[in-house]
C-alpha cells in the first residue's frame, strides 16, 4: 500500500489512475482543476478502492469544477472501499440541462458499491441562482445504492438554481430498487445551509425509496426564516 503525493500543477486523475488498490493519494494545499479527462462528465473519478484525501485540509486543498466543457460532477465515487477526506470541491460546469452534483456515487460501475466514507470536506457553489435547465436538481452529495455509506463532518452550502421543476438538496441518498438498496447509512455532524430552489424541493438531508438501516444523527442545519419549513432538520438519532 503505497502513498502518492499531488502538488499543485499535478492531477490528481493520473494519480488515481496509477494506484494501485488500496494506495492512498495524499494531496498537497493548491487548487486543482484536472484536464478534461475521457472517463465521462466527472472533475475526477474514483473506480478503485482508495483512500483520497489532502494534506492540510478542505481550506486550503481545492477541487474546482470550472471547465470549458460540461464536467457537472465535481467527484464521482465508482468502487467500494474509497475514503474521500479534506477538500473544498466546488463549481461543477454545466452547459445545457444536466444535474449538477459535489460528489455522486453509483453513476457508473458495478454497483452497489460497499464500504465508502465522506467526512471533513466543504461542498459548495453546486448549481447557482442563474441556473435554469436543471434536469433533475443540484446536489451536494447524491448517492445512490450502497452497502455502509459514512458521511460525517461535511460543511455542506450555496446548493441551488432557479428552475422550480428541479431539487436543491444538501446529502440526497437512495436506492435504485430492492436488489440495489441503499442501507447501513450513517449521516453524522454534518452542517448544511443555503439549499435554494422556487420549487417545492429545497431540503438539507432526503433519504429516497429503496433504503433501510439508516443513522441520522449530529447533523446542523441552518436557513433564513422562509426557508425554515422547507429544510429537513434531524438533531436526534433515529433509524429508518
Amino acid at each position: 500500500m503505497a502513498v502518492i503525493e499531488v502538488n499543485p500543477g499535478d492531477s490528481i486523475q493520473a494519480a488515481i489512475d496509477e494506484a494501485n488498490a488500496n494506495d492512498t493519494i495524499l494531496v498537497n494545499p493548491g487548487t486543482y482543476t484536472e484536464p478534461i479527462q475521457v472517463q465521462g462528465p466527472s472533475l475526477i473519478r474514483i473506480d478503485k478502492p482508495l483512500t483520497v484525501r489532502s494534506s492540510e485540509g478542505p481550506e486550503v486543498t481545492i477541487l474546482n469544477g470550472a471547465s470549458a466543457e460540461e464536467r457537472y460532477y465535481a467527484v464521482d465515487i465508482a468502487s467500494s472501499d474509497v475514503t474521500l477526506e479534506g477538500f473544498t470541491i466546488k463549481n461543477p460546469d454545466f452547459i445545457g440541462s444536466a444535474d449538477a452534483s459535489g460528489i455522486v456515487t453509483s453513476v457508473t460501475g458495478d454497483f452497489p458499491f460497499s464500504n465508502i466514507t465522506v467526512r471533513e470536506n466543504i461542498i459548495t457553489e453546486i448549481g447557482s441562482p442563474e441556473r435554469m435547465n436543471v434536469d433533475f436538481g443540484s446536489f451536494g452529495i447524491n448517492a445512490g445504492p450502497v452497502n455502509n455509506l459514512r458521511l460525517s463532518g461535511n460543511r455542506i452550502f450555496d446548493i441551488g438554481h432557479i428552475d422550480p421543476a428541479g431539487w436543491a438538496i444538501g446529502i440526497f441518498v437512495y436506492g435504485n430498487d430492492a436488489l440495489n438498496l441503499a442501507e447501513n447509512v450513517t449521516i453524522e455532524d454534518n452542517r448544511v445551509y443555503d439549499i435554494r430552489t422556487p420549487g417545492p424541493v429545497s431540503e438539507a438531508i432526503t433519504v429516497g425509496g429503496d433504503t433501510k438501516d439508516f443513522f441520522v444523527r449530529g447533523n446542523r442545519v441552518e436557513a433564513p426564516d422562509e426557508q425554515a419549513a422547507k429544510l429537513s432538520a434531524v438533531s436526534e438519532p433515529f433509524r429508518l
